[in-house]
C-alpha cells in the first residue's frame, strides 16, 4: 500500500506515517482509512508522506514535556497538539528514528546532531553508534527505530549484545526504571519504531 509513496528501505515503518501525541495517534492521509477502522483515537494529519524529507513529517519525538524534531517538516496537526510542550527544533528529520525517549524523562540517540542540541537544552541522554543497527536498502539505521515502549516496558528489535554499545544502552534503559524485552536472537533492526497503541 505505501510502497510507491516513499523510500522503499522505510515505506513499512510506522513512525515515518504517524506520530504517538498522548493516547491519539496522528496519521498520513494515505494510511487513514486502513487505520480508523482499527484504532478509535486517529486524528488525520494534514501532510502527506512523500520521498526525502517529504518522508518526516510525522517522525517527531513526542513527550510530556517536548516535540523533538525539525520544526520545517512537523505536520501541522502535530504543532496543534503541543499543548505546553516545549519545542525542541532539530536539523534531522527523522528524529523519531535517531531517538528513544524514556519515561523518566530522558533519551538514547544515535544523532550526533540532535545529541548537541539535547546537551544545549540539558536534557539527559546518552549518545550511541548508529552502527550495527540493520536497515535494509541502507549502511545502517537508527537507534530508536529499534525500539518500543509501554509504560515501564522497552522492547528492542534484536539482542543488545550484536551492538557495540550494547552494555551502555542496557544499563541506561534500567537506570531509567525500565525492563528491557529482546525479540530475537539477532542484530538491531530498523524496524521504523514499536508504536504501541
Amino acid at each position: 500500500m505505501t510502497h510507491d509513496v516513499t523510500d522503499e528501505g522505510i515505506a513499512g515503518h510506522p513512525d515515518v506515517f504517524c506520530c504517538k501525541v498522548g493516547n491519539q495517534l496522528i496519521a498520513a492521509p494515505q494510511i487513514i482509512r486502513l487505520l480508523k477502522n482499527n484504532y478509535a483515537h486517529i486524528v488525520p494529519g494534514v501532510s502527506p508522506v512523500g520521498f526525502g524529507f517529504d518522508a518526516t513529517h510525522y517522525n517527531a519525538v513526542v513527550t510530556d514535556r517536548y516535540i523533538i524534531h525539525n520544526q520545517k517538516y512537523t505536520d501541522p496537526e502535530i504543532i496543534s497538539m503541543q499543548n505546553g510542550r516545549t519545542f525542541i527544533n532539530v536539523k534531522q528529520g527523522f528524529t523519531r528514528c535517531s531517538v528513544l525517549p524514556l519515561p523518566d524523562g530522558s533519551f538514547i540517540t544515535s544523532d550526533q546532531g540532535i545529541s548537541k542540541v539535547l546537551d544545549e537544552n540539558h536534557i539527559r541522554h546518552l549518545l550511541v553508534s548508529s552502527e550495527d543497527i540493520v536497515l535494509p536498502g541502507y549502511r545502517n539505521g537508527c537507534i530508536g527505530g529499534c525500539f518500543g515502549i509501554i509504560d515501564n516496558l522497552v522492547f528492542v528489535i534484536g539482542r543488545l549484545k550484536f551492538h557495540r554499545d550494547g552494555y551502555a544502552i542496557k544499563s541506561y534503559i534500567e537506570t531509567a526504571g525500565c525492563r528491557l524485552t529482546e525479540l530475537y536472537d539477532g542484530p538491531l533492526f530498523d524496524g521504523g519504531s514499536i508504536i504501541i497503541l
